[in-house]
């Protein structure tokens, strides 16, 4: 419903205007704190379709952007050298959480062949290994883009 104020402004009565009835955009959220690698993976998603990618540096950026809620996170990648909380502790919160266990979460990182990325596979956390081409990094794209997609039509 729609109604002039005293200024003389057209607006949209408040009571049927709801933000949070918007459509919902997918979106895949990216934690790292190493700015050059958030701009290398973001230049390496040439099409998102109707995804977006977030890129955060810390676990208190993800916490705030997970409250706000506004998007639909089809899948968390997280680094796990990460400052204040680390990718393991972000990934044992998300998996406590009930308002967040659903969210599928891959872990990018160097050191994908340590004794602790084995224990994560063991949790049923896919683990990549961060490429040093930016063609191999393409691929690694497009596989999260892959997978956001496949978990988009199954829910």
């Amino acid at each position: 419903m729609w109604f002039v104020n005293r200024y003389g402004f057209i607006l949209r009565h408040p009571l049927t205007f709801n933000p949070y009835q918007m459509p919902i955009q997918k979106t895949i959220v990216y934690v790292e704190d190493d700015y050059d690698d958030q701009d290398l993976l973001q230049a390496a998603f040439p099409k998102l379709g109707d995804h977006s990618l977030v890129t955060l540096a810390n676990s208190t950026e993800l916490f705030s952007y997970l409250e706000k809620g506004t998007e639909e996170i089809c899948l968390l990648v997280l680094d796990i050298n990460l400052p204040f909380l680390d990718g393991i502790q972000i990934l044992q919160f998300i998996k406590e959480s009930p308002q967040y266990r659903e969210i599928p979460v891959v872990v990018l990182t160097t050191g994908a062949n340590s004794p602790q990325m084995k224990e994560l596979r063991a949790l049923g956390v896919e683990v990549l290994q961060k490429p040093y081409d930016f063609l191999d990094l393409e691929g690694i794209a497009d596989k999260l883009l892959q997978y956001c997609l496949h978990n988009s039509s199954s829910a």
